[in-house]
């Protein structure tokens, strides 16, 4: 999650978990908790590994 906004710090949080449904499950509930806080922040996902 960050903000992208330029000058203004960021937050960054990484969900690493074997099933990636769950992880984006918590990555949502925390920018939830998060937002209340920030409105700014959001939620990115990481490009698919290409093989």
């Amino acid at each position: 999650m960050s903000n992208d906004s330029k000058g203004q710090p960021h937050l960054l949080i990484s969900v690493l978990d074997d099933d990636p449904l769950r992880a984006r499950r918590d990555a949502r509930e925390l920018l939830t908790e998060a937002s209340e806080a920030d409105p700014t922040v959001s939620l990115r996902f990481p490009s698919p590994a290409r093989r």
